[in-house]
């Protein structure tokens, strides 16, 4: 029995490596053709597959590399092109992605060195000029491909510092209007370019609690009277255990009193009897019917025959590009 077992076990590794086999050969041959036909980018990802199912084998990293450097070489020459157009920003991010596929490339170096520059050269005018949130488009692209450079590091810095400042000078404005939502925005805005800028999270703290206080919604809920049976279901409407089952991210508040300082504040107050209903349980029933025929009345359309006619030129143009679809399609199929 156990002999059994051990050759059922083997075979089915034997055929669980005969299953790979086959896929890691499968995605070697979509490489292959792939990469025959010049597309790269389809080439890398068959490629990527093949050394995902079996990593001990070598051919599919060495091919993996070489189309990865063709990879690289495309994107180096469309970042050419768009450079000496003056789209540095398109070209810097094609020229990333090349060094990303080949890191070794002499040329890919050399462009993302000239291409950051130039891109950094224009940053530096748009901040000059007052444009800063191109210029953070910019600077932020740059770091994206290279985190310590040391100018793009120095720039940001100062643009970030700049877009703060602007941030929190309109907040400063919109709060002074009591326009409490659009100095929460400007405030956030100003915590995500400088996290520690001096007040802005005290400020954003401040004005989320006026703006919940404003928006919020309060029900009074005066307790409701109930005789007989309805007496206990009085009990289950307590303000407390209503509270308790709201989620506290809702705006809205159930109380038992109404608020003494509610200026401003939004909201009604609730107050009702349970009783019990009685009902009559004489039936009394009614027939009632009503006899009536429904029916067509037709008109004769003056301009049917005109439209019959439309209708017969149009099916017989439909026809003839019918025709003229099927007379392409056997032309595409002789190719």
């Amino acid at each position: 029995m156990s002999v059994l077992i051990r050759f059922i076990a083997a075979l089915v590794v034997a055929l669980a490596l005969l299953s790979c086999g086959g896929a890691y050969a499968d995605a070697i041959a979509r490489g292959d053709k792939f990469a025959d036909a010049g597309q790269w980018d389809e080439a890398a990802s068959a490629y990527e597959k093949a050394a995902k199912l079996d990593p001990n084998d070598p051919e599919a990293r060495i091919k993996l590399k070489e189309v990865r450097r063709r990879q690289a070489t495309e994107r180096l020459e469309r970042a050419a092109a768009l450079e000496q157009r003056g789209e540095l920003a398109k070209a810097l991010a094609l020229i990333q992605e090349a060094v990303r596929f080949d890191s070794e490339s002499v040329d890919g170096q050399r462009a993302l060195t000239r291409v950051t520059d130039a891109v950094l050269e224009k940053a530096e005018k748009l901040f000059e000029n007052g444009k800063l949130r191109k210029a953070f488009e910019l600077t932020t692209l740059v770091l994206e491909g290279s985190k310590s450079h040391p100018r793009a590091r120095d720039l940001d810095d100062r643009v970030r510092s700049a877009l703060a400042e602007k941030s929190y000078q309109r907040a400063q404005k919109f709060m002074e209007k009591d326009k409490l939502g659009n100095a929460l925005v400007e405030l956030a805005a100003c915590m995500t370019y400088r996290p520690d800028y001096p007040d802005a999270k005290l400020h954003f703290g401040q004005v989320k609690l006026k703006l919940e206080q404003q928006l919020r919604f309060v029900v009074v809920l005066d307790r409701f009277s109930g005789q007989g049976k309805n007496a206990g279901i009085t009990k289950g409407l307590n303000p407390d255990m209503l509270q308790q089952a709201i989620d506290e991210r809702l705006l809205l508040s159930v109380v038992a009193t109404r608020p003494k300082d509610d200026e401003g504040l939004h909201g009604v107050a609730v107050k009702g009897e349970f009783a019990d209903y009685g009902f009559d349980h004489k039936k009394k029933s009614i027939t009632r019917h009503c006899d009536y025929v429904c029916g067509k009345t037709y008109k004769p359309n003056p301009r049917i025959q005109q439209l019959r006619g439309e209708l017969a030129r149009l099916e017989q143009s439909l026809s003839g590009v019918d025709g003229d679809i099927s007379r392409k399609e056997k032309d595409l199929s002789r190719v």
